[in-house]
């Protein structure tokens, strides 16, 4: 699945997964350079072949352009890493088969590594996973689980993920009972698990988010082993949990969305209040220099060498002139450090999660540049749906910004975020569309910024997808959506 600058200010930050070369490295690498310019001046001296002396300089000055090319990017600005150290236990069974299978590859399909990371000392946990797509494409990012401790000393438990040995391991580890298990989207990807994880923990209440759906068949939750009605759960909106002392809530409920008329696009936002937590599942996602722990080290370095299957796919299709992108390259992967090809892995895979196809995938920092270190709706959520139901998502987006919180949890990218209502109210600042218009620039003048939402270069791919979705029918339009539905908000206690 993922406006607003953040107030946290970024800053150098090293870690063993993340961090860039280090200064010792390029000082050895500099004195190498030195020692072989002076060995082979000397020569080229002795032999008075002024020739060879401009070869040296030529040498000496391509190497000196690469070396500070290089130190550009090692000393990029970088996000606190506020969720802390993992742990994760190899010795528990990590497998797990998602079934029924999806008609689109979701990966991994048969084990799961979780990172369970301690935000609030004996209060908030996050649990995190990888979850990408397929076809040898190997985009993948990381999905995330939160778990709150209730006042009864039991666990609520926001977006479940596959429960394998080692999750529920890691979970148990926590010593409380889990009392609540709240799917708070209507999306395949977030709702797979909730069955299976419900069926780790019977005496648990599930709460699910209403007009649940499947496709091409649309199958009541209870095939996906989504038993709601049991030990007292129920359906948000239609139903009042005993933890809503402890949270308030307000859904996202836009009509339809495309491809059959019950499809649609739910989330529910949760403030936890005592901590002043926003959760959300896929509204606003914040991409940063810190590499999830979930994406694997050969995920990273197959993504971020030069050669995999989607470059060479596009270099064969020559989309967005590619082949010429590469002739002109000056710092391919086969010359990178091992941190620098981690790097260049992680910015190819979260681009195409955001965007299907950036502009510049080969060499992606510009577009890298445009969606780190702030709070965004991602590229695909805004162009393939809020963009076609905008006043749904700004009135949801004005109610829960009326709240008081001053963290932001998604269940994808960085977190927790340090951003309250103003940076949330920003993050949909592009709506009612973010594509440029000649006319009305009504939005981009409150913003006091003449800058895109979204680099157009970027959004050249996913709105032609959009575009060609709507003309299909795939996606509906006014004329072809249901009417207006029910809107529940917890803070006014009744349905508009």
């Amino acid at each position: 699945t993922m406006v607003m600058m953040t107030t946290s200010t970024p800053f150098a930050l090293s870690s063993s997964r993340s961090a860039y070369a280090s200064t010792s490295i390029k000082s050895r690498r500099i004195k190498q350079y030195s020692k072989f310019a002076s060995n082979t001046t000397t020569k080229a001296l002795f032999n008075n072949n002024l020739n060879n002396v401009k070869d040296v300089l030529s040498y000496l000055t391509n190497k000196v352009e690469r070396t500070n090319t290089q130190t550009s990017t090692t000393n990029v600005q970088r996000t606190e890493m506020r969720r802390g150290t993992s742990d994760s236990d190899d010795t528990k069974g990590r497998r797990y088969l998602i079934a029924p299978p999806p008609l689109f590859p979701l990966v991994p399909a048969f084990a799961r590594q979780t990172y369970r990371y301690e935000i609030d000392e004996g209060r908030m946990w996050f649990f995190e996973q990888k979850q990408g797509i397929g076809l040898g494409l190997n985009v993948s990012v990381n999905v995330r689980m939160t778990v709150i401790k209730l006042k009864t000393g039991g666990l609520w438990v926001h977006a479940p993920v596959a429960p394998t040995q080692e999750c529920i391991a890691l979970l148990d580890e926590l010593d409380a009972p889990v009392e609540h298990i709240v799917l708070p989207t209507t999306l395949f990807e977030h709702k797979i698990f909730v069955g299976p994880f419900s069926r780790k923990y019977p005496n648990a209440k599930v709460w699910i988010t209403p007009q649940q759906w499947s496709w091409p068949v649309n199958l009541p939750p209870l095939f996906f082993g989504i038993d709601y009605k049991k030990n007292g759960g129920g359906i948000l909106g239609d139903s009042q949990p005993s933890w809503l002392d402890e949270f308030d809530m307000e859904m996202l409920t836009p009509p339809a969305l495309g491809v059959a008329s019950y499809v649609s696009f739910i989330e529910c936002a949760f403030l936890h209040k005592q901590s002043k937590t926003l959760l959300v599942t896929d509204s606003v996602v914040y991409v940063s220099e810190n590499i999830p722990d979930a994406v694997l080290e050969r995920d990273l370095l197959e993504s971020g060498d030069d050669n995999n299957f989607t470059i060479n796919a596009l270099k064969i299709l020559n989309l967005f002139n590619i082949r010429e992108k590469a002739k002109s390259r000056v710092n391919d992967s086969a010359s990178m450090t091992i941190e620098e090809k981690r790097r260049l892995g992680w910015q190819r895979n979260a681009l195409q999660a955001l965007y299907f196809g950036p502009n510049n995938l080969l060499d992606p920092e510009e577009s890298w540049e445009d969606v780190t270190n702030r709070l965004i709706v991602a590229p695909v959520v805004a162009t393939l749906v809020y963009e076609n139901v905008p006043d749904y998502v700004n009135d949801w987006a004005k109610r829960v910004s009326k709240w008081k919180f001053d963290r932001i949890v998604p269940c994808h990218f960085d977190a927790p975020i340090n951003a309250g209502a103003k940076e949330f109210r920003e993050a949909f600042g592009f709506l009612p569309s973010s594509r440029p218009s000649k006319g009305n620039n009504f939005n981009r003048v409150l913003s006091k910024s003449s800058k895109s939402y979204f680099n157009d270069e970027d959004m050249i791919l996913l709105r032609g997808v959009a575009d060609f979705l709507k003309k299909t029918g795939v996606i509906f339009n006014d004329e072809t959506r249901p009417k207006k539905i029910k809107v529940f908000s917890s803070s006014k206690n009744k349905q508009n």
